[in-house]
């Protein structure tokens, strides 16, 4: 009766610690506050925003992998591209608003969903408008870098719980000699002392296992760079590059690679900070445009 009574107590304890170390998504975003521009210029912008230039000859198309875990589990993921985080960072709300609220402030006509160029230079000598100038970002680096705990969790689980299933195994076995009905004195006393090994050891593994029973948390660390052209038609020449550094780190509840929602409600963050920055950008050069 002990012996099932060891085994199937060891054995819940482990599912339980096990499932903890299973990946979670990330469900809840983080705030952050939007830069606001207070001023809103009366004249009508006259300044063409066309989007941004996301391309594979600047940004790296090729996927990283790093080692996870997943419980006693080692498993390999891939970590999107350069160009691929890019794209996904660019389709998010915060970013898909930005040409709309350039428009909103009189800074630029939002022109994003009209153009569908290559952004290149010798292209804008061509372009059709009646405004002077005409503005676009390249995305010159998007970079998501993650870490979370799986792994670590991982290593405890299973140092944790190798000794608490042995241990359950040497004390059931124990067990087993300790009625002095079927074994003589000295079998019994050796049983009890056995019993008692095995769940110093139990005991000992389960405690190996506390560190697994904490969540999963992912430290996301985001470097990017754009640079904001800016086109004069008049002169046909290029009047202002001007490049913006975006970096963002910050912990979230659960693992960035679990799913499509999880990496969504990353994104979104970062792109939150890529808009500020741009935004405050945007709002110097038209300053020093309108005069």
């Amino acid at each position: 009766m002990r012996k099932g009574f060891y085994f199937l107590g060891i054995l819940a304890s482990c599912c339980l610690v096990f499932l903890s170390c299973a990946s979670t998504p990330i469900t809840e975003g983080v705030e952050v506050e939007k830069y606001v521009i207070e001023t809103n210029y009366s004249t009508k912008p006259n300044m063409d925003f066309i989007g941004f230039k996301i391309d594979t000859n600047i940004l790296s198309t090729s996927s990283v992998t790093k080692a996870s875990s997943n419980g006693w589990t080692i498993k390999t993921e891939t970590i999107m591209s350069e160009f691929d985080q890019a794209k996904a960072i660019s389709r998010t709300s915060s970013l898909v608003q930005l040409g709309y609220n350039l428009e909103d402030k009189n800074i630029a006509i939002d022109k994003s969903k009209n153009y569908f160029g290559i952004y290149s230079l010798q292209e804008m000598e061509l372009y059709n408008t009646n405004s002077r100038y005409v503005t676009f970002v390249e995305v010159a680096k998007s970079k998501i870098d993650y870490k979370d705990n799986r792994l670590t969790k991982g290593i405890f689980l299973g140092l944790g719980g190798g000794f608490a299933l042995g241990g359950a195994i040497i004390a059931s076995t124990g067990a087993s000699y300790t009625d002095d009905k079927l074994w003589n004195d000295e079998t019994v006393e050796k049983g009890k002392k056995l019993q008692g090994t095995g769940i110093g050891f139990a005991i000992g593994g389960l405690a190996l296992m506390i560190p697994a029973l904490m969540p999963t948390k992912t430290k996301i660390n985001f470097s990017g760079l754009y640079n904001i052209y800016v086109y004069d038609t008049v002169t046909k020449s290029l009047i202002s590059k001007e490049a913006v550094s975006v970096n963002a780190e910050q912990d979230f509840k659960g693992d960035y690679n679990h799913d499509d929602a999880s990496r969504e409600i990353v994104h979104e963050f970062v792109s939150k900070h890529v808009y500020n920055e741009i935004m405050k950008k945007y709002y110097e050069i038209s300053r020093r445009l309108k005069g």
